[in-house]
């Protein structure tokens, strides 16, 4: 009888010993599948990471590719190969590839859907507002624009000038190497700017730079400048030329073709004004800003080039590069606007 009541209670161990080591070793399958699953979704999201990489290298060198061996028209950047017209043919052919053929890209920021979802748009920065105080008078119609008051605007043109001028002297409304190091900041380059994000570190723009949405999409540290109809900007044509009426006649109008002299863009406005032919263009300049965003608008990187003849180094030179802030994309002048299909299969 001992012996039956001894097995029974050995019996009831073992049976709950061995439920207790089912349950632990569930516990430990159910973690290790946790961990698994973690890992497979970061090996997932890293190699979405890398081929999103390799897609934006890709599309970046193709567009510098053809930029620096391709033609320009008044539209766009070729992208489909030049063939010269048959001797024979009577047709004029303009010798500088001006033509307008329908395969370009056009430099006005316009957007693209290309590959990997990315989107894409190339801006000509010869037609912004320049951030070198050539032309100060244009830099201050954008400030008013975004309704700052005289003082401010004041403040922020003398300030730009003293940080990129060459001398120490401090002049009125400005701030020179003493301000900086009383703030404990680092002081001027007096050197022209590196890159329109290098305004963050002249005092009062950090102050005021995020009450200008869009801001740095209408600016550049090239030589600028430029009235260029073909790829200004909506701001910039309604702060400098056009009521709301005549720039949407001139953007309608960019969509199939291309402005190439000024009596054009007066008879599609219907405005009349004077303005100086060595003021106006209709080409593109040898400078460019492309953006190159995932398809959410979260990631984004502005990147400006130099073309040849300009460049010194090689076929382009790339600038500087900068990422695009959150509140940059909230502020997107093209965020509701349809990207385009690329006029080539090369970045698709």
């Amino acid at each position: 009888m001992i012996i039956v009541i001894i097995s029974s209670r050995s019996d009831g161990f073992v049976l709950v010993a061995v439920i207790w080591v089912l349950a632990a070793l569930g516990l430990v399958v159910s973690f290790l599948g946790v961990q698994l699953e973690q890992m497979q979704n970061q090996s997932i999201a890293m190699e979405s990471r890398r081929i999103e990489a390799f897609d934006r290298l890709s599309v970046e060198s193709i567009v510098l590719y053809l930029a620096s061996t391709r033609t320009a028209s008044y539209r766009g950047l070729h992208t489909d190969t030049y063939t010269a017209p048959s001797p024979k043919s009577t047709a004029f052919q303009l010798s500088d590839g001006s033509i307008q053929r329908g395969d370009e890209i056009e430099l006005d920021g316009s957007q693209y859907k290309v590959r990997g979802g990315l989107l894409l748009s190339v801006q000509d920065a010869g037609s912004l507002i320049s951030l070198r105080a050539d032309q100060p008078d244009r830099l201050q119609k954008l400030l008013q624009a975004y309704g700052l008051s005289s003082s401010d605007i004041q403040r922020l043109q003398a300030t730009l000038a003293d940080y990129i001028d060459r001398d120490d002297s401090e002049s009125l409304n400005g701030a020179e190497r003493r301000d900086y190091e009383r703030l404990s900041l680092v002081p001027p380059t007096n050197r022209f700017l590196v890159s329109p994000g290098q305004v963050r570190n002249i005092l009062e723009w950090s102050r005021l730079i995020d009450e200008m949405p869009g801001f740095f999409e209408e600016v550049t540290i090239y030589v600028a400048d430029q009235e260029n109809y073909n790829t200004m900007t909506r701001k910039a044509l309604e702060i400098f030329y056009f009521q709301d009426s005549d720039v949407d006649r001139v953007l309608n109008y960019r969509m199939g073709t291309a402005f190439t002299q000024l009596s054009e863009v007066l008879e599609v406005t219907g405005a009349l004004f004077d303005r100086d032919s060595l003021a106006v263009t209709f080409f593109p300049s040898q400078y460019m800003i492309l953006k190159i965003e995932d398809p959410d608008g979260i990631v984004g990187e502005r990147i400006g080039v130099t073309l040849t003849p300009n460049s010194n180094l090689a076929p382009w030179q790339v600038d500087y590069r900068v990422a695009i802030n959150s509140l940059e994309h909230e502020h997107d002048s093209t965020a509701s606007v349809e990207p385009k299909t690329p006029p080539t299969t090369l970045i698709r």
